[in-house]
């Protein structure tokens, strides 16, 4: 057969093509009008085919409508013999210049059904082999997914077991036991100019004693034993020196008093490593590699906290949460000027708050929590930006109000857990930024002036065991519009404020008070975000957390 097929900008390929391929991309015109007197069941099937039908790879002739397959398409009934002999099907497309010329005799129907079967199987074959094809790419994907979240999470472990192994080189305990005492000649030279120079920058501050099998000592004799581009960068910089002395003597305070160089747990955090301290944990450097914070939380440690902390002159940060050191806080601290925030809490430090404190112009946030601190809170009042205070859990400590009356950009202020008594003074309205007042005094007397209303940030307010028993709750607290918890517990009388209702964003109320009255007032139905509400009053306590319930029960008063 001479079957040729043209398509418009591409080289003549014939009919045979198309089949063995299973017609990949080539375009078959059929044109409205046949030429050619069909069967009937030809013109059922593609008389009304139109323009744009093609060749598709799955061995069908695409139609704009619809898929006729070539079985289907040369299942025809044959044609009668007068037409047999010469009838041809000439298909023109109208925009294109693609035309198709297919000479047919009486053997054409069965020729094409064998070639297409054997073009169906051999595309099954091919489509089979890309299916296996796709699922070994796929499994390949999956397996090199596999192996590179095992590389991500085995090879930190490798190098973090080698640092560890350097830092068992680097940690000389066998050098610093041969440090004590006399030092030997090899060490002598080194270790008195490193002294030397670290007594030269800081010759106003208090001297460096450097008793044997003390943490200054141990300090620098880790540093008169340390060699390499870390001894080197060390050297060439005086800040990079103190900076390492300081974090050492900070490591050999943490000892305790055993000095038991292998209990300490900074030791599996980098620290005297041969990294830049820049990268031990707990430490953070700015750009120039100049230490502004330390931040140590959840540490089972023991020792105390040392002086020479104050040498750390960019400072800005000291966090001590959650770790059991023990003695006071040096009084070197107040000399810190560049520290925004301090925060102590959770250890067992003892003694009280050095008085030098209020020398922190700088400092925003102060924290003493949970700590046996004793004494009396010395005067801040100089902490002019101070944003920040929270004392609290301090059973020995005694917080008179006016030691921080001035702090007049307060926004978060905590007091709680304190045994001494305490009256409740009206200066609290003083402070025009607070967002946060929290006072659980286990003896607070006085009453909530009505000035409170002026508090306009306020978004939490926390007064509890108020005992004074002529005390009410102010109307005005209907004017803190900003307001999402409230809770007063004390000796509360009279009704809950009917003003309650304008605080819109409201979504906890806790009143607690034996002699409040129960009557509520239907204002409080406007209270559409409250989302639990406790009251205890004259008749019970009442105890919802679902707003619905909520809802129903104000309803219902």
């Amino acid at each position: 057969m001479s079957d040729v097929i043209k398509r418009k900008g591409t080289k003549v390929k014939t009919l045979d093509a198309c089949q063995n391929k299973v017609a990949k991309n080539v375009i078959l015109a059929i044109d409205q009008e046949v030429k050619l007197s069909l069967a009937k069941n030809v013109s059922s099937a593609i008389g009304n085919a139109g323009p744009g039908a093609y060749c598709s790879r799955s061995g069908a002739i695409n139609l704009p409508t619809r898929k006729m397959s070539y079985t289907q398409m040369i299942s025809f009934e044959k044609l009668n013999d007068e037409q047999n002999s010469q009838k041809q099907l000439i298909l023109n497309q109208t925009d294109t210049d693609a035309k198709l010329e297919i000479p047919l005799d009486d053997t054409v129907d069965q020729d094409l059904q064998d070639r297409m079967a054997e073009s169906i199987k051999a595309i099954e074959k091919e489509d089979e082999t890309k299916s296996k094809k796709l699922k070994l790419w796929i499994f390949s994907f999956l397996m090199l997914l596999l192996v590179s979240i095992v590389i991500g999470i085995i090879v930190p472990i490798l190098i973090r077991k080698r640092n560890s192994s350097n830092r068992e080189k680097i940690d000389i305990t066998a050098n610093i036991e041969e440090c004590q005492g006399s030092l030997d000649d090899n060490l002598t030279t080194k270790y008195q100019v490193l002294r030397n120079n670290i007594s030269n920058e800081f010759s106003d501050k208090t001297p460096i004693i450097d008793t044997p099998y003390s943490a200054i000592r141990n300090s620098l004799c880790w540093l008169a034993n340390i060699d390499g581009p870390q001894l080197k960068n060390i050297e060439s910089q005086t800040y990079k020196l103190i900076q390492n002395f300081v974090l050492g003597v900070i490591y050999y305070s943490f000892l305790g008093v055993e000095n038991d160089f292998t209990s300490n747990k900074l030791k599996d955090f980098y620290w005297m490593s041969d990294l830049s301290e820049c990268k031990w944990n707990y430490v953070n450097c700015n750009e120039n590699d100049e230490i502004i914070a330390l931040v140590f939380s959840d540490l089972d440690l023991e020792g105390s906290l040392p002086s020479e902390i104050s040498f750390l002159t960019h400072l800005k940060t000291f966090r001590l949460y959650d770790t059991p050191l023990e003695g006071n806080i040096p009084q070197e601290i107040g000399e810190m000027s560049q520290l925004q925030s301090l925060e102590i809490s959770g250890s067992s430090l003892t003694g009280s708050i050095p008085d030098n404190i209020s020398n922190l112009l700088n400092l925003k946030v102060l924290e003493f929590g949970s700590t046996d601190l004793s004494g009396t809170v010395p005067s801040i009042n100089k902490l002019t930006q101070l944003t920040e205070l929270y004392i609290s859990r301090n059973y020995f400590l005694d917080i008179p109000f006016d030691a921080f009356s001035s702090c007049t950009n307060l926004e978060m202020l905590h007091i709680t857990n304190t045994e001494s008594p305490y009256y409740l003074p009206p200066f609290l309205t003083s402070f025009p930024k607070l967002e946060k007042l929290e006072l659980h005094v286990t003896d607070l007397s006085g009453t909530i002036p009505s000035e409170v209303g002026f508090l306009t940030e306020l978004t939490d307010l926390q007064i509890q065991y108020l005992s004074q028993e002529d005390s009410t709750i102010p109307t005005e607290l209907g004017n803190l519009s900003k307001l999402k918890f409230i809770v007063l517990v004390g000796a509360y009388r009279g009704t809950i404020p009917s003003e309650f209702g304008n605080l819109q964003n409201l979504s906890h109320l806790y009143l607690t008070s034996p002699n409040l009255s129960d009557h509520i007032s239907s204002e409080l139905v406007r209270l559409t975000k409250l989302e639990a509400l406790t009251l205890f009053t004259t008749s019970g306590i009442h105890k919802f957390s679902k707003p619905e319930e909520i809802r129903s029960f104000l309803l219902g008063r």
